[in-house]
């Protein structure tokens, strides 16, 4: 949904928002712009105020070539072409000094700014990420990074050296007659009236414009990207016809508004900026006249009129599209200055573990902040209670949204509990840092999100540069075929077989198996979490995948998976039942029931029943032995420093 612009209430609003330029580039200066990157900035913009005093003066030599040649005064016209001489030797020394610095400094720019937006677009929660998916978005990130990247060159390459030029001919007009100053300092004023009315005008309407035409881009590219869709429905001609309606509707508006731009435009400049020449050079000529000035002082005093003209014209174009880039960075400060909701505590502790982890987690509440329609918060998980010791692998069940890859996220960190807490072998996980703990966990997510690139990157990703390095490619192969991830010859350059952007080469049970591999790829595996593991697999390749995983488990892996298909966890040690928030009574607890199998399950649960008549399962109810006395089937052995070896 697009946010309505709000026009400037008057014009002093207008200017405190267009004042808003210098706090942005304030905080552009501190936090995209590295030591190195300030000293060239500083050191260009010596350069550049250097061309602009040359390329300012040397008209005045002109003035004393006329003069002495009224006067057939040689000696003063040889030392004004010397001047002149050494004007143009120093402006092309200058210049290529200007174009090695900017070269550097747009290099030292590009850097800093993509570095360090990495680095707080990553330093902000996986909660906070996926939360605010439509604001803490990479599409926004990447708009307000190229806003900043276009607000630094309008800073350098046009406002600065606009300002200079304009503070250099107006002290010029002053330093030539103090009538021709004055004339100039009320073109100022009343050139700033009309950039008042026009750009306000730009502020408002043109945004409003811009926003419609980036709702088109993004309806096409929504379209554009769910081509499979538009052709299985016939819709062809449909979305083309739609496309040029919404195109043109946009565009017709746009036109409306820039034709009249253009028209009033042309009204300032009849009113303001041709008025103002010709009554300058009438002010020179009578000045020449009086005898207050030599002939030859009009030019310099023509040139200075006209350059400053220009300059004041540039400079309300400038702020047009300053005030244009202002939105983006805007937003893009507000994301990068929101505070990481999870972070390590100032005594946080190093974690370390040697065997397979237990999990406890305590009377566990959240609620998703302002998610409801009268921007109230969602309740979640509610009063979540559960245990689950070393070496268990556990499936928990329950409807889809009553908060199972909340829970998921809770046990990696995204995300804390507003009450309760979230234990690793009886450390809370808010009492450890983040890095630490994380070592030991393998995550594969819902989805299975990939990069762009060969199986062997993919592999690698998860390891640290000591374990990469070690890590042959029998190694990868053996975990690959652990989880029927080696795909036959579907790999046909092997590891270096290129995948597509996000897995595109790829089929949905393929990500999917691959995305374990990855989890299951680190050495230091203690905890295995998975969302909907095996969601796209057929049985065979369900089978095949289980056998695989109940492999890595033997030696000393936790596992906590999440699945909706019953048949996908059936060889679970134990089963945690979740209820919806909505169906529970005050205090009551969200876990409906814990078990050791189906039968089991079966008696305890309506929620587990209402699920298995779905899928139509049969079970057959039975008394189960208390879950805390449930038997492991694996016994928790332990990795070595290298990935695992499956070929036993």
């Amino acid at each position: 949904m697009e946010k309505q612009v709000k026009e400037p209430a008057n014009r002093w609003e207008y200017i405190k928002t267009s004042l808003m330029v210098l706090r942005q580039w304030g905080w552009i200066w501190q936090e995209f712009m590295s030591s190195v990157g300030r000293r060239l900035f500083i050191w260009t913009l010596l350069i550049v105020l250097v061309d602009s005093f040359l390329s300012t003066l040397w008209p005045y030599m002109f003035k004393w070539i006329l003069d002495g040649l009224a006067i057939r005064a040689i000696a003063i016209i040889v030392w004004s072409f010397a001047a002149i001489a050494v004007f143009e030797v120093v402006g092309q020394g200058s210049d290529w000094i200007r174009s090695r610095l900017e070269e550097r400094l747009g290099t030292e720019q590009i850097v800093t700014l993509e570095t360090r937006l990495t680095e707080l677009f990553f330093g902000k929660s996986l909660g906070q990420h996926l939360g605010d998916s439509q604001e803490l978005s990479p599409a926004n990130i990447k708009k307000g990074q190229n806003a900043v990247r276009g607000l630094q060159k309008i800073m350098l390459y046009q406002l600065i050296p606009m300002l200079i030029k304009a503070v250099l001919f107006l002290g010029l007009l002053f330093w030539l007659h103090w009538i021709t100053g004055l004339i100039a300092l009320v073109f100022i004023f009343y050139s700033a009236g009309w950039s008042l009315y026009l750009n306000r005008r730009v502020m408002t309407v043109g945004q409003e414009i811009d926003e419609e035409l980036r709702a088109v881009d993004r309806y096409m590219d929504e379209r554009w990207r769910g081509v499979e869709r538009v052709k299985a429905s016939g819709k062809e001609v449909e979305e083309s016809e739609r496309c040029f309606q919404m195109n043109r509707e946009a565009n017709n508006k746009a036109m409306r508004f820039w034709m009249w731009y253009h028209f009033m435009n042309h009204i300032r400049a009849q009113t303001s900026s041709s008025p103002f020449f010709v009554g300058a050079i009438a002010i020179g000529i009578w000045l020449v006249l009086s005898g207050e000035w030599t002939i030859g002082t009009l030019l310099p005093f023509t040139f200075w009129v006209g350059g400053f003209i220009s300059t004041i014209d540039q400079l309300r174009g400038t702020e047009r599209q300053i005030n244009g880039q202002l939105p983006a960075i805007n937003t893009l400060k507000r994301l990068m200055e929101l505070e990481p909701a999870v972070q390590d505590a100032p005594n946080a502790t190093y974690f370390e573990a040697s065997g397979a982890l237990s999990v406890q987690v305590k009377q566990v509440s959240f609620a998703h902040p302002g998610k409801d329609n009268d921007g109230s918060s969602r309740p979640v998980l509610q009063n979540v209670s559960f245990s689950i010791r070393p070496g268990q692998k556990v499936a928990i069940i329950g409807p889809s949204g009553v908060g199972k890859t909340t829970l998921l996220h809770m046990l990696l960190r995204s995300r804390d509990p507003d009450q309760g807490q979230v234990l690793l072998d009886g450390h809370d996980l808010r009492g450890v840092t983040q890095a630490s703990f994380k070592r030991f966990v393998g995550y594969a997510p819902q989805g299975a999100p990939l990069f762009d690139g060969s199986i062997r990157e993919l592999m690698l990703y998860g390891l640290d540069p000591q374990h990469r390095s070690r890590t042959s490619d029998d190694e990868i192969w053996a975990v690959l075929r652990a989880v029927k991830a080696d795909f036959g010859e579907r790999l046909i350059k092997g590891l270096d077989t290129k995948i597509g952007r996000d897995g595109l080469e790829l089929s949905g049970g393929e990500r999917q198996r691959l995305s374990a591999a990855m989890a299951l790829m680190n050495p230091l595996l203690r905890l295995l979490i998975m969302d909907e593991p095996t969601s796209n697999l057929d049985s065979e390749t369900q089978k095949g995948f289980q056998d695989g995983l109940n492999a890595v488990l033997k030696r000393g892996v936790t596992a906590i998976i999440v699945a909706h298909r019953l048949s996908t966890v059936m060889d679970c040690d134990q089963f945690i039942v979740l209820k919806p928030v909505d169906e529970l009574v005050a205090g009551e607890s969200q876990v409906e029931a814990v078990a050791g199998s189906f039968g089991e399950l079966y008696e305890l649960s309506p929620t587990f029943r209402r699920i298995a008549e779905n899928e139509g399962l049969k079970i057959r109810p039975e008394i189960s032995i208390k879950p805390e006395d449930a038997p492991i089937s694996r016994p928790p052995l332990l990795f070595g420093d290298s990935p695992i070896d499956f070929s036993a």
